[in-house]
């Protein structure tokens, strides 16, 4: 199996760096913005034979991203938030761990969309701390 990586645009935010992910062997394509959490996916779909019939097409809309990095680890972890409640899910979460020390406190933060005058399109950057 082999994939293709790249970058595009986000058709959510504009940012110009949203990961794409081509599936060379199954045809699925992914894609998910880094910045404001939009996601596409796109699946092969077919009959009851096993023949190809068309395209399904999946978009999560996003209100964000959570960054973070577990103590001790170099791998930055993602999380993209599609809903208000997710959120304040996460938010609440990563004070959780903040606190417990389980995440590096200083690589924690969150992308959110702002509802302003641009349409929706701004973005904030926010650290959390405890």
């Amino acid at each position: 199996m082999s994939t293709v990586l790249s970058a595009e645009e986000c058709k959510q935010c504009g940012h110009e760096d949203a990961d794409s992910e081509f599936d060379c062997r199954t045809y699925k394509t992914f894609m998910m913005c880094c910045r404001c959490g939009y996601g596409e996916t796109w699946y092969r779909k077919y009959d009851e034979d096993g023949d190809h019939c068309g395209w399904k097409h999946e978009i999560t809309r996003g209100v964000g991203v959570l960054w973070y990095r577990d103590t001790g680890e170099s791998a930055f972890c993602s999380q993209p938030l599609s809903t208000s409640k997710n959120v304040l899910a996460a938010e609440s979460w990563l004070r959780e761990q903040i606190a417990n020390g389980s995440i590096e406190a200083e690589t924690a933060e969150f992308w959110a969309r702002m509802r302003e005058q641009h349409g929706g399109k701004s973005m904030a950057k926010a650290a959390i701390t405890s």
